[in-house]
């Protein structure tokens, strides 16, 4: 989710600093949230600062680099390795779910055989055209501009 535009964030400041109305009404005027009202004025307190506080990063991969290569070589060593087989040699304690985009990131991304069966060849690959005025109608009951 994208932060609030610092422009946005100074205004509504700046309107609960010259006493422009209640924050209920602030928060009706510029259409944010009580709660980014309440959030901004902690953080321009706390750390004196309107701007949104950085990016954290996120959490830490589940594999580690040593993880990673050891995938890379239990790929190499085997034709059609499963993602099962994968975690049982390589003695991983994450999910499959984890080992396959990891796999997929090293470039070594395993095909899946009961996924290919699912697919016929060339139906996946299949477009069908839609009407102009059709996909006009369904923008517009889906919510969406255009």
């Amino acid at each position: 989710m994208a932060s609030c535009s610092n422009d946005l964030r100074e205004r509504v400041a700046a309107a609960v600093d010259h006493g422009e109305g209640s924050q209920r009404e602030i928060v009706r005027r510029f259409r944010v949230s009580l709660s980014f009202i309440v959030r901004l004025l902690e953080r321009r307190r706390d750390a004196g600062t309107l701007a949104p506080k950085p990016h954290s990063g996120g959490p830490n991969p589940a594999l580690s680099p040593r993880d990673q290569q050891r995938l890379r070589e239990l790929i190499k060593e085997q034709s059609d390795p499963t993602l099962d087989q994968l975690k049982q040699q390589a003695g991983f304690t994450c999910t499959l779910t984890t080992i396959w985009p990891a796999s997929a990131w090293l470039d070594l991304q395993e095909e899946d055989p009961a996924r290919q069966r699912a697919e016929p060849a060339g139906r996946a690959r299949e477009t069908t055209a839609i009407p102009k005025e059709g996909a006009a109608n369904r923008a517009k009951t889906a919510g969406f501009c255009g």
